[in-house]
Order: structure tokens, then C-alpha cells, then sequence
């Protein structure tokens, strides 16, 4: 994995697991690039679903908090 989930969530303090808002995207930045559609689907989606695993296994000081109906937000 090029990119550090815990590094990442640290870095920007509150990240976005995917979908679009005003904060730093997790699957994005994984991506190196803006995904269209589901990252499911995106050539490094195998890659975005173990990031994303890892930043949900964190305990403390990050969390992983749901962000109204639209998705996940990771928090540090």
C-alpha cells in the first residue's frame, strides 16, 4: 500500500472514507486520482478496501464516525 491510511487520517485530522465533501477523501487519496462511480469498481479497489479496513481497525486517537445518510467520515 503506497499510501499510509494512519499517516493520512493524522495528517488531515478528519478525512472522508469515500464519497465527496469538504474534507480530504481516504479512497481518493489512494487513487491517486478523482473515482467516478464506486471505488468498488476503480482499478485500485482492492487497495481502497484494505485502506479502508485499516483506518476502520483504529482504536484510538482516530474513530470512525458515520456522517449523516451520505457515508463515513475517519476522525483523529
Amino acid at each position: 500500500m503506497a499510501l499510509d491510511p494512519l499517516v493520512f487520517v493524522e495528517k488531515h485530522g478528519v478525512v472522508l472514507a469515500s464519497g465527496k465533501g469538504p474534507v480530504p477523501n481516504l479512497a481518493q487519496a489512494i487513487a491517486g486520482e478523482p473515482i467516478r462511480g464506486s471505488w468498488w469498481a476503480h482499478e485500485r479497489g482492492k487497495e481502497i478496501f484494505r485502506a479502508l479496513g485499516v483506518a476502520k481497525d483504529i482504536r484510538a486517537p482516530a474513530t470512525l464516525v458515520r456522517v449523516g445518510a451520505a457515508g463515513e467520515a475517519i476522525h483523529a
